[in-house]
C-alpha cells in the first residue's frame, strides 16, 4: 500500500509540473510582444507568478518565443571588445556593465545571438531574485567536430539555482529559429532543466563545475562523443555509453553500433552524407544490449546519420582505411 501511495504521490507531482507548464505557458502566450525595460518585463513576471520555477519558465518561455537568432552577426563573426581595467574589481564593475547592456539590447531589439539569450534571461531572473549564472562553453552540432578538440568556446547558456538546487536550460536551442527562417518559432521544452547527463553530449561548459555531474567528463571524452540532436533525447533510443563518434572502417565492410535502450514499437533508420536513400536498421539483441550492423560500401569518406524517418537523431564521423 505504501508502494503504491508513493508512486501515486511522485505521478501526481509530474503531472501537476505539466499542467502548471501549460498554464504559465498560455498566460505568457497573453504578454506583448516587446517590454521596455527589463524591469517591467520582470514586473509582470512578479506579478503573474509566485514561485521561483513559475517565473523562471515564464521568462524562459517568453524569451524562446519572441527574441530571433542573429543569424547576421553570426556570419559576420563580429569579434568581442577586451575590456580594459585597471583592477580586479574594475574589471568586474566594467564587466557586469558590459553583460547588462547586451541583455538590455537583446530585449531592445529582440534579436542576439547566444550570449543575449543567456544574459537576457540572467538580468531578467536576478531582477526576481533568482540566482543565475551565464554559462560559456562549447556546444558541438556537426559530425565533422567530432575527434578534433577545440579549446575557444562557440556558446552560452544558463545554469539556475531553483529551491537550492542547480538546473541547466538552454534559451537559444529552444527557440526553434533556423537559418533559413529566423522569424519562425517552434518553441521545444527539451532544453529546459534538462538533465546533466543528456546536455553533456552536446554542451562542454569552459568550467567543469556547470557540468553538474558527479563525475566530469574530460574535453577530449566530450569531442569523441557522437553528434546528438534535440530528436535523440525525445527518442527510446539509447546509445550505449562507451560508444565514440569517430569510426574507423574500411570500404565493404560492417559497422557495429551498441544500444542499451530501444523502442521496439518504432522504427530507426540510417543513412550517409550525400545519400539521398536511407535503410531500416534492423536490431539484434544480444547480452542486454541491442546490436546494430551496417554495411559500408562507400570508396570515399561519407558520414553516418541515424535517424526516427523523419528527424536525424545523431551523427558520427567516417574515417576510411585505405586497403
Amino acid at each position: 500500500m505504501k508502494t503504491f501511495l508513493l508512486v501515486f504521490f511522485l505521478f501526481s507531482i509530474q503531472l501537476v509540473c505539466s499542467q502548471n507548464y501549460k498554464t504559465i505557458d498560455s498566460l505568457v502566450n497573453t504578454y506583448p510582444a516587446k517590454f521596455k525595460s527589463i524591469e517591467s518585463f520582470a514586473d509582470r513576471i512578479r506579478t503573474d507568478f509566485k514561485t521561483d520555477l513559475e517565473r523562471t519558465r515564464a521568462v524562459y518561455y517568453w524569451l524562446a518565443n519572441n527574441i530571433t537568432y542573429d543569424y547576421k552577426s553570426l556570419r559576420k563573426k563580429k569579434k568581442i571588445k577586451k575590456i580594459r581595467a585597471k583592477s580586479k574589481r574594475d574589471y568586474e564593475l566594467k564587466l557586469y556593465q558590459y553583460n547588462q547592456r547586451v541583455a538590455e539590447k537583446t530585449l531592445r531589439k529582440k534579436s542576439a545571438m547566444c550570449e543575449g539569450y543567456a544574459q537576457l534571461l540572467n538580468y531578467t531572473l536576478s531582477e526576481l531574485d533568482i540566482i543565475s549564472v551565464v554559462v560559456p562553453g562549447y556546444a558541438k552540432q556537426f559530425a565533422n567536430e567530432i575527434g578534433r578538440k577545440r579549446s575557444n568556446s562557440n556558446h552560452a547558456w544558463n545554469a539556475v539555482k531553483i529551491d537550492q538546487k542547480w538546473y541547466l536550460m538552454d534559451v537559444t536551442w529552444s527557440t526553434g529559429n533556423s537559418i533559413y527562417n529566423d522569424n519562425f518559432f517552434n518553441f521545444s521544452d527539451t532544453y529546459f532543466m534538462i538533465n546533466p547527463e543528456k546536455l553533456i553530449l552536446s554542451h562542454f561548459p569552459d568550467d567543469s563545475q556547470w557540468q553538474l555531474l558527479e563525475k566530469p567528463v574530460s574535453r577530449v571524452d566530450y569531442f569523441n562523443f557522437p553528434a546528438v540532436y534535440e530528436a535523440y533525447h525525445k527518442s527510446e533510443l539509447k546509445l550505449e555509453d562507451r560508444t565514440v563518434g569517430y569510426i574507423i572502417t574500411k570500404t565493404d565492410s560492417m559497422i557495429n553500433l551498441y544500444f542499451t535502450k530501444i523502442d521496439t514499437k518504432k522504427n530507426y533508420y540510417y543513412s550517409f552524407d550525400g545519400i539521398s536513400k536511407s535503410d531500416k536498421i534492423k536490431f539484434i539483441e544480444l547480452d542486454g544490449l541491442y546490436k546494430v550492423s551496417i554495411p559500408y560500401s562507400f570508396k570515399r569518406r561519407r558520414n553516418l546519420a541515424i535517424s526516427d524517418g523523419q528527424m536525424v537523431l545523431m551523427k558520427f564521423k567516417i574515417k576510411l582505411l585505405k586497403d
